[in-house]
């Protein structure tokens, strides 16, 4: 049920956020991994790619492997950002003993191209260089992803994987949900155009009727009515789009930070709103720390909220267990040292409450 936004200021520096909810309590890890290093092609063999830019990335350890990254950012300011697809992803899957070493997994494809390109016109080269050799792998590969890819200069396409091939589309809006597809959601957008950020006149008649009574409305946001509020992708698509194109232009970098996480935070899931029921026996045997309500029912969590600053190369995050917004950037790093380095997430060391003093 992951969201995710674009936003620029007034220099036209470019901006992402995202937001990552989870049936699963698992801790997200920061990974930084440097220039010329050696990751996996696949999810299966051996078959590594080594790395032209330096990479900040998002796992999930424990919940997903280790070597899985659902989103990043290289030290040039491309992103990628991957969410959940189900019902529509179709992969070009191939036999585990047919994987070769040209072969780049559809888990692996986002973090390998964060990797080797500079621009999101890189991407779209390197797409169609690979062609085929984008592979999902039988019984393994069945996680339904589609991913957006950002760069400074406002450049932004979704890949969707449909009919066995990775579909470059372009995303005009910057903004992705889930299911359906990127062109549903652009034709679905035709159905809100009566929204405005305008009030309604404080004082006017009903219909247009002049011989009726005036009336008054009860509060703000009459131009709103209308604006879907629930957590379907659908209308997240059209509350992300809604609010980042009325968004008053920031006027620096900071403020673009505080508003993209501003709007990202409309889409915080509150825990038991979304649930779902499973079998005690399914609940019994699983093996992850779920989220489970007074009911014993799954509900769905805002794990993880995280904005992206393309042109200054910096990451900045916050978790539902610390809404105090943390950022990593690349100048603290040597981008052509030899290790990773990792940083969880969710830390209980970190002050939750900022103490003032009258």
């Amino acid at each position: 049920m992951c969201t995710n936004i674009t936003i620029k200021d007034s220099n036209s520096n470019v901006y992402t956020g995202r937001t990552n909810e989870q049936w699963v309590e698992a801790a997200s890890e920061i990974v930084f991994m440097p220039r010329k290093f050696k990751s996996l092609r696949g999810v299966v063999g051996d078959h590594t790619f080594e790395s032209k830019y330096a990479t900040l990335l998002l796992n999930e350890p424990g919940f997903i492997p280790n070597h899985i990254f659902f989103d990043g950012l290289n030290e040039v300011g491309l992103s990628f950002q991957t969410l959940y697809f189900p019902g529509y992803a179709e992969y070009n899957l191939v036999n585990a003993t047919d994987v070769d070493a040209e072969m780049v997994d559809v888990y692996m494809i986002a973090h390998y191209l964060v990797s080797v390109c500079k621009t999101v016109q890189d991407v779209r080269n390197e797409i169609n260089r690979l062609g085929n050799k984008i592979v999902g792998v039988h019984n393994i590969s069945t996680e339904p992803m589609h991913v957006q890819f950002n760069d400074p200069s406002g450049d932004c396409i979704v890949l969707e994987p449909q009919e066995g091939k990775l579909k470059i589309k372009e995303n005009p809006k910057g903004i992705l949900s889930n299911s359906p597809a990127l062109e549903f959601h652009l034709e679905n957008l035709k159905t809100y155009v009566n929204l405005t950020p305008i009030e309604g006149a404080s004082d006017t008649y009903f219909n247009g009727n002049t011989n009726a009574e005036k009336l008054t409305p009860h509060g703000g946001g009459t131009g709103l009515l209308g604006l879907p509020g629930d957590f379907t992708p659908t209308s997240r698509f059209v509350r992300a789009s809604f609010f980042s194109e009325v968004l008053e232009t920031p006027k620096n970098q900071e403020t673009a930070v505080l508003n993209a996480f501003t709007i990202l935070n409309s889409f915080d899931i509150v825990p038991g709103a979304v649930r779902k029921i499973y079998p005690q026996e399914m609940l019994d045997n699983n093996k992850m720390p779920l989220f489970i309500t007074d009911n014993n029912e799954v509900t769905t969590c805002s794990c993880l909220t995280c904005v992206k600053d393309l042109t200054n190369t910096r990451y900045y995050y916050k978790d539902h267990k610390n809404q105090n917004i943390r950022v990593v950037d690349f100048t603290q790093f040597d981008l052509d040292a030899t290790e990773s380095k990792s940083l969880l997430t969710y830390d209980d060391q970190v002050p939750k409450f900022i103490e003032v003093t009258l």
